[in-house]
């Protein structure tokens, strides 16, 4: 879609909670409008062109929206977009009442309503993953309705799924393990202790597998490779963040001035911080160090979102 103030529900003259059916039910309204073979034989030539990019946006946003997974990626986009644009105008006002007197304050650049924002807008491109994966989870298991009515424990949305040959090989992993724990049985009570343990941990392992539903291999094939594409979204996204904490900690101290602070976008500066911290904690810091992280009173947040992948 051409970068436009319409979304793609302004174009079919919908809100964002509408259904399949709405969606469909508009499309074929403005068919009968738009379509140029219904147009009469003077419609003058500008004419012809404005209706028939206007009908190829309609075509463009009902391929989009009447797809589950397209639609939720899409309305992640809105939102995205969204969040942008009211930091851009965040900027702006911010820009207008700032404070001369901090002109060239590295404070006034990493203050606690910046980084703030910066942990919202990290913690959303995160979730988008599980939220597109979601959506994947959603239209296989519309693809396979008619086996998953046969699976009676089904749970919708589910994905620790096992087929019939996983079944078979984690039921002898699990009878295995139960057999070597009773081994450990009558070895003293240390041991014993042990072994009665492990017997009833495997031992449950074992009965939940055995009594487990099996799904069909292509079924559980396209939900596992739907699992590997998110994680392995989350992982290298994790990755960017801890590469850019990385390079921040790499760069020399007295370099990291107002000018080159200011050219970060929020998302960096709330890593810089980051960087700054782990280099304080690691070295004791000196105190140019010191001098600027101290504005950072949003260095708790961090801990939610960023003290586990920074590790």
């Amino acid at each position: 879609m051409k970068e436009s103030k319409e979304s793609y529900y302004d174009v079919l003259g919908l809100t964002d909670r509408c259904t399949k059916e709405d969606i469909k039910r508009a499309y074929i309204e403005l068919c009968k409008n738009y379509h140029p073979d219904k147009l009469p034989s003077e419609t003058p030539e500008g004419a012809r062109k404005f209706i028939a990019e206007r009908m190829a946006l309609i075509n463009e946003a009902y391929e989009v929206l009447k797809d589950e997974v397209s639609r939720k990626s899409y309305n992640i986009s809105i939102n995205s977009r969204i969040y942008e644009n009211s930091q851009t105008e965040y900027k702006s006002n911010y820009q207008e009442h700032r404070d001369p007197s901090r002109e060239n304050s590295i404070e006034d650049l990493l203050e606690q309503s910046i980084l703030e924002d910066a942990l919202k807008q990290l913690e959303f491109e995160e979730k988008q993953f599980d939220q597109i994966f979601r959506a994947s989870i959603s239209t296989i298991e519309k693809k396979y309705s008619k086996h998953l009515k046969t699976i009676k424990k089904h749970v919708p949305g589910s994905f620790d799924i096992v087929d019939s040959s996983m079944k078979l090989e984690k039921s002898i992993g699990y009878g295995f393990a139960a057999f070597i724990a009773l081994w450990l049985v009558p070895l003293g009570y240390a041991l014993s202790f042990v072994g009665w343990l492990l017997l009833i941990v495997f031992g449950i392992l074992f009965i939940q597998t055995i009594s487990s539903p099996v799904y069909r291999s292509d079924y559980v094939k396209e939900v596992k490779e739907a699992k590997a594409k998110r994680d392995i979204g989350v992982v290298q996204f994790k990755a960017s963040i801890n590469g850019r904490i990385n390079y921040f900690k790499g760069i020399p101290i007295h370099s990291i001035n107002y000018g080159f602070v200011r050219e970060l976008s929020s998302r960096d500066r709330l890593l810089l911080v980051k960087a700054l911290k782990q280099r304080e904690d690691a070295e004791q810091a000196e105190k140019s160090v010191q001098s600027t992280i101290k504005v950072a009173a949003a260095i708790g947040l961090l801990a939610i979102f960023l003290g586990s992948i920074s590790s």
